[in-house]
């Protein structure tokens, strides 16, 4: 094949997942178990005491019964995936422990469910979520109680046209399903728009070489502000088990600041959702 792009392959050796009994997070810690035993990657549980609730004597007692629990989820873990996830018992603030301990701490992929013990708000998630997704510069799988079993089937990828998208194609698919149908839903700003044809014609031919012929078809939504709703409405469309959102998403993408439309989009989403935006390990240069 002629200029045949070089792609590598793409696993995870470490994942972390953030457990806080809700029912969002245990969702996020069979995914991530399933994931682990996937990549055979080690699998780490993060459980963050809060200073302020283990003052008292009751709540030392609480915080001793779910530290029993962590532990009987380990068990739990270990027997369903043959998968021994090791434990970091941390203490504070939950979004700040966590986000510090993956910087600490070698980590390819983070979960957490959505929403947290709190329970939701309706077109929010969890306000440590939502702070995670800010400043981790590790990629955020967030989980929703709503999720569907562990298949990764079908996957939308949404981004706005750039270099290296065939290496964030083949990246989603080998650490969800390397036979997962990918679509790409590309957004046009501005200028941009007069490009979106020839860059939905150059990619699918791309994506139809470096996939052994089968195929497939990017599709475009060209309105240049409400991605939130157009992403929604595709996702929905296409039944996608899981939302993709790449670096290139936002019209700024920096830690600690999440665009608009985007924060709209991770609210509302309601399916799994691989946020991308702060990855200090995407490339478009890789050879």
């Amino acid at each position: 094949m002629k200029n045949e792009p070089h792609l590598m392959a793409y696993s995870l050796k470490n994942i972390a997942v953030a457990i806080d009994f809700s029912d969002s997070s245990l969702q996020a810690l069979q995914t991530a178990a399933w994931l682990a035993q996937k990549h055979k990657a080690q699998l780490q549980l993060l459980y963050v005491k809060e200073a302020e609730k283990i003052s008292s004597l009751v709540a030392d007692e609480d915080s001793s019964q779910k530290t029993g629990v962590v532990h009987a989820l380990r068990q739990a873990i270990f027997h369903q995936f043959d998968v021994e996830p090791g434990l970091a018992e941390l203490f504070g603030t939950p979004s700040s422990e966590i986000i510090k301990w993956t910087n600490q701490h070698p980590c390819d992929l983070l979960l957490m469910g959505s929403h947290g013990w709190s329970g939701s708000r309706e077109c929010h998630i969890g306000t440590n979520a939502y702070q995670v997704l800010k400043y981790s510069a590790c990629p955020v799988l967030l989980i929703p109680a709503t999720a569907k079993p562990l298949a990764f089937e079908k996957i939308l990828i949404a981004l706005k046209p750039l270099a290296g998208t065939m290496h964030l194609f083949k990246m989603v698919r080998d650490i969800f399903n390397p036979e997962a149908s990918v679509e790409l839903l590309q957004h046009s700003y501005g200028r941009q728009v007069h490009h979106k044809q020839f860059s939905a014609t150059y990619m699918q031919e791309l994506l139809f070489e470096i996939d052994n012929g089968r195929g497939y078809d990017p599709f475009l939504h060209n309105q240049e502000e409400d991605i939130a709703a157009e992403t929604i409405e595709a996702a929905q469309e296409k039944k996608a088990d899981v939302l993709v959102l790449a670096p290139s998403l936002g019209r700024l993408s920096k830690i600690g600041y999440v665009d608009p439309e985007v924060q709209k989009l991770v609210n509302q989403a309601n399916m799994p959702v691989l946020y991308l935006m702060n990855s200090s390990f995407f490339r478009t240069d890789q050879r």
